[in-house]
């Protein structure tokens, strides 16, 4: 989780960029440069090259800047019931010579009959994004659940070293039957089920750091805020996870949207 603005966004770091980025290549961007003065903005297929932006040209103004190494930008977004979100790359593009051999998804191709046969690739040197949740009412009634976030026997949450491997994460959440750990301390980092989902599926190996897709800054709520409090965070803010804290800042446990409900299902059941 990245820090919210005055307006509510959630501004997203590199990391979280480059996530997103691989998570939606394969399908289709938008490109934008300056031709003769004026603003430039084509639709187009990608895959990702390592941490850079790869796109399939064929002759015209796109291979033509490329060949002048000309500063582009690129932007891709989302929209769900949930969240929306827009990420935007900016940097020098060159023509590949070489065959494109590490290029994700491999199979992906684009969706024009006759692609060009030119690769150009976008180097990522500034990105920056935003994700915005979108407003849904709860269907919570006021006082229907009173409880404190400190009054829930939350496990104790499972610390490991922030060099840990993808593959050793998710052992330890098997291990102790939990959905995300902690990375880490001062502050700590949070990775869940769902980033790890998320990575593996974008090609990140099973065997690379587990920090690359770490919420370096992760929501956290009091041990004196209410469940309905919790919850309406989570969903505000379209995140799963909660880091619990005392009102003199230690660390108790992580609140999952799953504990959240089966404790909210009690308390109304009661």
């Amino acid at each position: 989780m990245g820090w919210i603005d005055q307006r509510g966004s959630e501004v997203l770091g590199r990391n979280e960029c480059l996530r997103l980025l691989a998570v939606r290549a394969g399908g289709v961007g938008r490109i934008g440069l300056v031709d003769a003065g004026h603003a430039v903005i084509e639709p187009m297929n990608y895959r990702m090259f390592d941490h850079d932006i790869l796109i399939q040209v064929g002759p015209g103004l796109l291979r033509d800047a490329a060949d002048r190494r000309s500063v582009v930008s690129f932007e891709v977004d989302s929209v769900e019931p949930c969240e929306a979100w827009s990420v935007a790359a900016r940097g020098p593009s060159r023509r590949l010579d070489d065959p494109v051999e590490r290029a994700l998804p491999e199979r992906a191709r684009p969706l024009v009959p006759e692609p060009g046969a030119s690769f150009v690739m976008i180097r990522t040197d500034v990105l920056t994004g935003r994700r915005f949740p979108m407003d849904r009412a709860l269907p919570l009634e006021p006082g229907a659940a009173s409880r404190e976030v400190g009054d829930v026997d939350l496990r104790r949450p499972v610390g490991l070293p922030r060099d840990v491997t993808v593959r050793e994460a998710a052992a330890a959440m098997e291990e102790a039957q939990v959905s995300s750990v902690l990375l880490g301390d001062h502050p700590s980092w949070l990775v869940s089920e769902h980033d790890l989902v998320g990575a593996l599926a974008a090609g990140l190996g099973p065997d690379e750091h587990a920090s690359d897709v770490a919420t370096r800054s992760p929501l956290w709520i009091t041990t004196t805020s209410t469940l309905v409090d919790a919850v309406a965070m989570m969903a505000r803010h379209c995140v799963q996870h909660l880091v619990v804290i005392t009102p003199d800042g230690m660390t108790v446990g992580v609140l999952s949207r799953r504990e959240a409900m089966r404790q909210l299902l009690a308390t109304r059941t009661s």
